[in-house]
């Protein structure tokens, strides 16, 4: 009888028989955190579609967020609560009502402002209009993106050759050899894209050399693989020499030629090294396809490899609408271009970090090396 009305007496008291704090239906603090929570959320579209956000609009938020202090400190307070005690549930409601009263605020503050901003429309109008991005997409898919792809396939295309001449001799044994590389890698790393351009796509002709005609876009995509180079040539280089030594030392001592064991054990490392920053290189290439401009191209396109680039068509289909939509557009066309690129290449980081791996019958895939008398 006495363990009885012990018991009873712990409960009544809103600590239990271990001596710890629990819920009491008395507690006011669960009932202020539900009462401030929802005043939060009806005060919420009154104040953003009635009264206008203003001062008032510090009090939505400034309630919300004492809902949401009030249950964490009454729940500080408590040791034990039983699953679904219902003065937890109360203290728990009036913070999510507090939270949702903050959230329709600020969603519903934004759509005012949108609706309402009239300096936002007039930025959607200049920079977004939809019509003139249909009247300028024709021309910047069918013109500024085929010039654009051939600028930079170009680009690409010497840059990746002469590059790969360009960081074998950056390890020469040659003085003269290194000594030539390390000068045009420091030129053309060093000089912004858009001057050595204007280098190559008009001093050349005014000098009176003509190598690619009257056609603007080969002497800037020449220009642009030049500078290619010089960057692919450092990417190379420098996977190549981030190979250990000793790799090569064993492959010999394996009896491998100095071919197969570039073959085989250097220049495979090297590549895993190297595609990852030489495909953002490339990237960087394709943007930089848009300081073309800057030669003056010509929209009379005789031939197929005759235009303007996206940037160009868009700057001049700005001048002609009044209106810079046209060069916006032109800018989420690179990003169509540039998105699966970056995606790419950090599809090929992963998948060359992870290496081979062994296939599904448990043996290793890797091929098997030489004997030592270069039998296989």
């Amino acid at each position: 009888m006495t363990d009885t009305t012990d018991r009873v007496d712990a409960g009544s008291s809103g600590v239990d028989p271990l001596g710890r704090r629990r819920p009491r239906g008395s507690d006011s603090q669960p009932a202020l955190a539900l009462v401030l929570g929802v005043a939060a959320l009806l005060a919420a579209p009154v104040v953003i579609w009635v009264v206008d956000v203003g001062i008032g609009g510090l009090l939505v938020p400034a309630v919300g967020l004492a809902a949401g202090t009030v249950t964490k400190r009454y729940a500080a307070q408590i040791d034990y609560s039983p699953p679904g005690d219902p003065v937890m549930r109360r203290a728990e409601l009036g913070r999510l009502t507090g939270l949702t009263g903050m959230l329709v605020f600020l969603v519903g503050g934004l759509l005012r402002w949108i609706t309402t901003n009239e300096q936002l429309g007039i930025l959607q109008d200049l920079l977004f209009d939809l019509g003139r991005f249909a009247e300028a997409f024709p021309t910047l898919l069918g013109e500024g993106l085929r010039i654009t792809l051939i600028a930079w396939v170009i680009a690409v295309v010497i840059g990746q050759i002469l590059g790969v001449v360009l960081a074998l001799m950056a390890i020469s044994r040659r003085r003269i050899i290194r000594a030539l590389a390390i000068i045009y890698i420091d030129i053309f790393r060093g000089l912004p894209a858009i001057i050595t351009i204007v280098l190559v796509g008009i001093a050349l002709p005014l000098a009176g050399l003509r190598p690619f005609g009257r056609n603007p876009v080969f002497y800037a995509s020449f220009a642009l693989g030049l500078v290619a180079t010089a960057y692919i040539g450092e990417i190379v280089r420098a996977g190549i020499q981030s190979i250990d030594e000793g790799q090569m030392e064993a492959a010999r001592s394996m009896g491998m030629s100095h071919g197969q064991a570039m073959r085989l054990i250097i220049v495979p490392q090297g590549i895993r090294r190297v595609v990852p920053p030489l495909t953002n290189e490339y990237i960087a290439l394709l943007k930089d396809t848009s300081l073309m401009f800057v030669i003056g191209l010509s929209a009379n396109s005789r031939t197929f490899f005759e235009g303007r680039d996206l940037f160009r068509v868009g700057q001049n289909l700005a001048q002609q609408y009044g209106n810079y939509s046209p060069v916006v557009l032109a800018g989420i066309f690179y990003l169509v271009l540039t998105i699966p690129l970056t995606r790419l290449t950090n599809y090929l980081d992963r998948r060359l970090r992870s290496g081979r791996g062994v296939d599904h019958t448990g043996e290793d895939e890797t091929p098997e090396l030489p004997s030592a008398g270069g039998q296989a």
